[in-house]
């Protein structure tokens, strides 16, 4: 009888951690649903109100320092960007990086304006098979499904080190003037790569 009672008792505390362990999980993945939908809530307004259309991915997102060793600024966080039409064949309008400062979101490129379809054609090529082929970009246009990639991306380039939440956004247009976006998201470190 004495078994029966233990056993039974195991059982219990067993399903009632069980139970805890299920609501911590329902609890983590809520705070995730909620995340994702404020996300959208965040974006610049460029970009806020078109549907998603473009798959873009920042490597890495999160991007440590290097010496630039180019003429001008002294640190550079550099990266690639790839991109693909998800649902149509696009033309590239407009393209261009934000970076979250004081709570609202500021144009990052040194121009101050967004860049356009013949800047794409000069720094976007294609990737085919995880391979970046060379083939450049033709007057802004990507076919659906087809990996374009920026293979000397980057996203800041300070005298000082800099930490900065930001974003590569892209606006297309397909073949019946439906507009859409996409955007990737990524952190600055102001540490220098090992």
């Amino acid at each position: 009888m004495h078994l029966k009672i233990a056993l039974f008792c195991v059982l219990i505390i067993s399903i009632s951690i069980g139970c805890d362990q299920q609501n911590e999980n329902n609890e983590e993945n809520n705070k995730n649903i909620s995340s994702s939908k404020n996300i959208n809530l965040s974006l610049p307004d460029v970009i806020k109100d078109l549907p998603v259309g473009i798959s873009v991915i920042n490597e890495p997102d999160t991007i440590y320092a290097e010496i630039n060793i180019k003429p001008g600024k002294k640190f550079i966080w550099k990266h690639t960007t790839t991109i693909k039409a998800l649902y149509n064949d696009l033309k590239i309008l407009e393209f261009g990086t934000y970076n979250y400062k004081n709570d609202t979101w500021v144009l990052g490129d040194s121009s101050k304006k967004p860049y356009n379809s013949t800047d794409f054609d000069k720094w976007y090529c294609r990737k085919k098979n995880g391979i970046i082929t060379f083939d450049y970009c033709k007057e802004g246009y990507i076919t659906k499904n087809m990996e374009f990639i920026d293979p000397s991306n980057f996203c800041v380039r300070k005298d000082s080190l800099v930490s900065r939440d930001g974003l590569w956004y892209y606006i297309g247009v397909d073949s019946t003037g439906k507009k859409v976006m996409g955007y990737g998201r990524y952190i600055t470190i102001d540490i220098l790569k090992d």
